[in-house]
């Protein structure tokens, strides 16, 4: 299997609900059958793994597969996450074969590509501030209060100004717990002076609302946008 069936495997949760199975048959004719994508393909032997008794392609073929195939910020999601679970740089997918179809797509995914995004929501915000030339923020950093002591990791922050975007899911509103912990949490960071700024899946969609909100608080904080 290769693709986002292979993907999955891996653990780098990024397939789309109707995702078709992606099925490596070599030089094969194998019949089509609903669900899956029959690809005739050649694949080396070291871009091919055994995870839970599957033979898939490797995280880092994946990647380059995806990257090759998809769109800008589709490609640049599934390289976050495979060079994540996987566990290599990205800048590894520019030593493949230039002239493969797609290849034209690899050097500008490689570029954007940050595996210390947690999800797909955290890649594409990235993407949407770089895009709007928001100030570079440190993915997944670590706030500490004035004695050091662990306070909370958030999704980016801006250390100098004490400010923090994190993406809010529904699960996170619905869920009462959740809600609870996260009013906690919210409420530890303000008590150290962090400002937390949402965005939501719409915010996701239509993200300059969001980058507006984002780059008033820095300039209230005394960054220079």
């Amino acid at each position: 299997m290769g693709g986002y069936a292979a993907a999955e495997v891996h653990g780098a949760h990024i397939a789309p609900p109707d995702a078709v199975v992606d099925l490596i048959v070599g030089r094969r004719s194998v019949r089509p059958r609903p669900g899956l994508s029959i690809r005739r393909d050649t694949v080396a032997g070291d871009d091919v793994v055994e995870v839970d008794g599957l033979l898939v392609t490797s995280t880092e073929r994946t990647a380059w597969d995806l990257v090759r195939r998809l769109g800008f910020v589709d490609g640049v999601v599934a390289l976050d996450a495979l060079a994540r679970v996987g566990e290599f740089d990205p800048a590894r997918l520019l030593d493949r074969p230039a002239g493969a179809r797609g290849a034209r797509r690899v050097a500008p995914a490689v570029e954007a590509a940050d595996p210390r995004s947690g999800s797909r929501p955290e890649t594409v915000m990235r993407l949407a501030m770089a895009r709007n030339e928001v100030p570079t923020p440190t993915p997944q950093f670590e706030v500490r209060d004035a004695q050091y002591l662990f306070v909370a990791r958030v999704d980016f922050g801006w250390d100098e100004f004490k400010v923090a975007a994190e993406y809010q899911g529904d699960g996170h509103r619905m869920d009462l717990k959740q809600w609870r912990r996260d009013q906690s949490r919210l409420a530890e960071l303000a008590s150290c002076g962090w400002i937390v700024v949402p965005c939501t899946a719409d915010d996701l969609l239509f993200p300059l609302a969001f980058v507006r909100r984002l780059l008033k608080t820095l300039a209230l904080r005394g960054c220079t946008v």
